[in-house]
């Protein structure tokens, strides 16, 4: 893994007692060499690791794929552009009504063209998602921008998704910070304490931030449960980034 993640074998195996806990020894290997390909920090949470039953994919942001294509030195950037019906394409979106589509053009050094993508609101909407009800020009861009990245910089990307192509209704990812097993006394030292959604005030904090992001009521609880053992610090601004990236995530 990269020398900014781990550094000897006790910190290996302390990701592994930790973040990677229900990972199996050789899909920690794996997602070891996926860190290193990709120059990714699992410890800062630009990628993770998540299992559900036997699957495993191994997931980023937006900005995790925007950081793998700028390593490659052969991203020169990119142009996103939304439609409605009409399919007339336009650099911003200023409508009412949500948009038709996104198309995401990204250049890359030595191609001729740029490699293009278009993404249909009606194919990627998640319902259960708030900010497809009040940002919807921006979540379908990011699914756009992550398609041409993917076209444009296939062997860095290999084995690496968003969150947003790998969600859907039947299947809704799972962080393997979930649900963390008993951790070594000294993990704190490398991740920071735990925060437990637990007592009153730290839920009214948690529903602050819910009110202030205007968080769906239906995804409240599971946001709730997903953030219970994960090691953050429990502060209102840490709090209110991670709310943030599981939803953009």
């Amino acid at each position: 893994m990269a020398d900014l993640v781990v550094q000897n074998e006790a910190q290996a195996q302390l990701l592994k007692d930790t973040l990677c806990s229900k990972l199996t020894v050789d899909e920690f290997r794996l997602f070891s060499a996926i860190c290193e390909h990709t120059g990714l920090n699992p410890v800062t949470r630009q990628i993770y690791a998540i299992k559900r039953g036997d699957k495993v994919t191994y997931q980023t942001s937006i900005d995790g794929y925007r950081a793998i294509a700028q390593r490659t030195g052969l991203y020169i950037g990119q142009k996103i552009f939304w439609c409605g019906k009409d399919g007339a394409w336009l650099d911003v979106w200023t409508g009412d009504e949500d948009p038709h589509a996104a198309k995401c053009l990204v250049y890359k050094k030595g191609s001729a063209e740029p490699f293009e993508s278009v993404c249909l609101v009606k194919s990627f909407r998640v319902s259960s998602n708030q900010l497809w009800k009040t940002m919807c020009e921006h979540m379908i861009g990011i699914r756009a921008e992550a398609h041409a990245l993917r076209k444009a910089f296939p062997e860095a990307m290999a084995g690496v998704y968003t969150k947003e192509e790998m969600d859907n209704p039947a299947q809704q990812a799972m962080s393997v910070r979930d649900n963390l097993q008993a951790k070594p006394a000294h993990a704190t030292e490398l991740l920071g304490p735990p925060v437990y959604i637990g007592t009153l005030e730290q839920k009214k904090m948690l529903n602050s931030i819910f009110i202030a992001m205007d968080i769906d009521p239906d995804s409240r609880a599971d946001l709730a449960e997903r953030l219970k053992e994960m090691r953050v610090a429990c502060d209102m601004e840490v709090l209110k980034a991670t709310v943030r990236d599981l939803v953009l995530m």
